[in-house]
């Protein structure tokens, strides 16, 4: 029988794990839209958002979804820059996951 503890850790790794991929994805998304001062802003401010860090450490749905958003907003910055089809796909697939 597994332990609780052993549950609970690979729980709260894997809200930190979502956590990190959204702060990488806030640090894309404000370089694509501002350049890169912007994006060290963006990811300043998702790495100290106090409920963004509880929310994750609590293996919360939360940052889930705000890692999904910022998948979105990453795919439309992209279909914005350069339209193709393939991006039009990506962001409605994006779309469909926030």
């Amino acid at each position: 029988m597994p332990s609780r503890r052993g549950a609970f850790c690979a729980i709260t790794h894997a809200g930190i794990r979502v956590r990190r991929r959204g702060a990488a994805l806030a640090w894309l998304v404000g370089r694509a839209l501002g350049g890169p001062v912007v994006g060290l802003v963006a990811l300043g401010l998702l790495a100290t958002s106090m409920p963004h860090i509880l929310y994750a450490a609590e293996a919360r749905f939360y940052s889930l979804y705000a890692l999904a958003t910022l998948a979105n907003l990453a795919a439309f910055v992209a279909l914005v820059r350069a339209p193709s089809t393939g991006r039009a796909a990506l962001f409605t697939l994006a779309r469909w996951g926030s």
